[in-house]
């Protein structure tokens, strides 16, 4: 839905596009959710607040998807929003892919394969379902056997 085309039909890879900011309550979200419970962790700001709100972001020069997130805390202006979409925009524009922050904190957060394995089994059985293959796979460098 986000591919753009020239007037010849092929995929136009000169500019990122995106939607708007959404809140997400829908699964794991859901725990942050205003009646979610927040895994039993004490809120100093209202519930509301740490709702998460994303958008997506497609980059037509590696045909990939990004998901941003933020609390609805730092979303709720509309000026600070318009902000973080801008420097996301600009981030990801200019790295050709996560921003050097988060690509750095992609490598902190590695977690080793048993460990996403286990979490994985978790998640399946918190939530009663299978888990599918995702661009994580490729991101983490996940192997599909193992699931």
């Amino acid at each position: 839905m986000l591919e753009r085309r020239t007037d010849d039909g092929d995929l136009a890879r000169d500019c990122l596009t995106f939607t708007n900011w959404f809140v997400s309550r829908g699964g794991t979200d859901g725990v942050m959710a205003a009646g979610g419970d927040a895994l039993g962790v004490e809120r100093s700001l209202d519930a509301e607040a740490y709702e998460v709100t994303f958008f997506a972001l497609y980059d037509p020069r590696t045909d990939l998807v990004f998901r941003v997130e933020a609390p609805y805390a730092f979303t709720r202006d509309p000026e600070r929003r318009e902000r973080l979409t801008r420097q996301v925009l600009h981030d990801v524009a200019a790295e050709r892919g996560p921003p050097l922050a988060v690509a750095k904190a992609d490598e902190l957060a590695r977690i080793d394969r048993q460990g996403s394995e286990e979490l994985t089994r978790r998640i399946e059985r918190e939530f009663d379902t299978d888990r599918e293959k995702a661009y994580d796979d490729e991101r983490w460098g996940a192997v599909s056997e193992a699931f």
